[in-house]
């Protein structure tokens, strides 16, 4: 498995391979077996040459992906792509209440109990980012059953896991049929990340116009605005008050989303700050932090927080060029960076983004289907926003 070499491809041939490998590397499901035809992988793994599971949220967030790549490099092969993953989700993943499923594992031994079809949770965040996915397939593919699936989910998150403040509680548990939180893991608790979730609500305020959910994304994000740290970071491990930034991005992702599109500069502000804080954790190689803990950034790194850096960095230089200048060139490195992860060998793998290390240290050598994903978005947002300064534009945030 080869990766890039000292000289970053260039970024409109690495946005392009990495769209094509979502399509044609077998990242999505072609079983014939219904049950599996048309869901996205969490990863591939080269050695073992395997799939463990396909992944509900990762499906959703593969609709946003594809309809997006539709948009900057247009193909039948993304909208046939997304189609095909839609049509899984609504036949497998979705209760019919409207709950979302997590994972459907294809190898035993990966098996969790807490993420399963079969009996474990439904989480609020995957399930929004399922709903959103199927809102932007609607968009384009103006199916009916894309919109009503959408409004199954949304109907699940505002009766069942929203609390009376406007936060949501992480986890449905469809065992008990209880909500609940567990603190071991930032994924299993209340959190600022859940700022993400107002990318669904926002968008179908603007699709239909209807003010309850401008107001539900302004009773969340409000919310989550007052848990920021006076130096710009959410904590998002309660037990020791750390900060991982993976979850960090996803708070400023849903500030931003909402900001722009909603009219509200404070969450842009917020946003602002919030990665002005990143850029402590960023070397001088363009490599970033995965977690601060104990008041120390890990060097440890993974690709998904360093396309999300990027991203997120790319997106704020449209608003606030003077502030982010003076981080231009570290958005450079870190975009050179990022293209080191590529996988660029002759194989139907090539276009695919290596994972890197969870915060254990240890190297997770898969090719990382959100990975990829943000990473095509975020190489290409440099490019249009930071390079070609073109005005910002968030449709299909992935």
């Amino acid at each position: 498995m080869k990766k890039s070499g000292n000289s970053p491809r260039d970024s409109k041939a690495a946005v392009l391979s990495a769209a094509r490998w979502l399509v044609r590397s077998g990242i999505q499901s072609a079983s014939k077996d219904l049950k599996r035809s048309g869901g996205v992988a969490a990863w591939y793994e080269p050695d073992k040459k395997r799939y463990p599971f396909l992944y509900s949220e990762i499906t959703g967030y593969a609709l946003s992906t594809w309809v997006f790549a539709n948009r900057i490099h247009p193909s039948a092969e993304f909208l046939k792509a997304a189609n095909q993953a839609a049509g899984w989700l609504v036949k497998n993943a979705l209760y019919k209440d409207g709950g979302v499923k997590t994972r459907f594992y294809l190898v035993k031994r990966y098996v969790s109990p807490n993420y399963c079809f079969h009996y474990g949770r439904v989480y609020a965040f995957d399930a929004a980012m399922v709903g959103y996915g199927l809102l932007q397939l609607f968009k384009v593919s103006k199916k009916e059953e894309h919109l009503r699936a959408a409004e199954r989910v949304l109907q699940f998150l505002t009766t069942k896991m929203m609390k009376k403040g406007g936060s949501f509680y992480p986890y449905f548990d469809s065992s008990t049929q209880k909500c609940g939180e567990d603190l071991d893991k930032w994924s299993d608790q209340e959190g600022s990340f859940h700022g993400k979730l107002a990318l669904f609500f926002t968008d179908y305020y603007r699709l239909t116009g209807i003010e309850k959910y401008r107001q539900i994304t302004f009773n969340l994000l409000d919310g989550i605005k007052k848990q920021q740290k006076s130096a710009g970071r959410f904590i998002t491990g309660k037990k020791d008050g750390s900060t991982h930034l993976h979850p960090h991005s996803y708070t400023l992702e849903g500030l931003l989303y909402a900001g722009i599109l909603l009219k509200r500069p404070d969450y842009c502000q917020a946003a602002l700050k919030g990665f002005l804080w990143m850029v402590r954790g960023v070397s001088t190689d363009g490599s970033v932090s995965s977690i601060l803990e104990k008041n120390k950034f890990s060097r440890h790194e993974r690709s998904d927080i360093v396309a999300q850096f990027l991203r997120i960095g790319s997106i704020l230089y449209t608003l606030y060029p003077k502030k982010i200048s003076a981080h231009l060139e570290t958005l450079e490195s870190v975009k050179k960076h990022l293209l080191l992860f590529q996988n660029k060998d002759a194989s139907r793998q090539s276009g695919g983004f290596l994972y890197g290390a969870a915060t254990d240290g240890l190297m997770r050598p898969h090719l990382n289907a959100w990975a990829t994903q943000f990473a095509l978005q975020a190489l290409w947002m440099h490019d249009e926003f930071v390079l070609r300064r073109r005005p910002v534009c968030v449709e299909s945030f992935v």
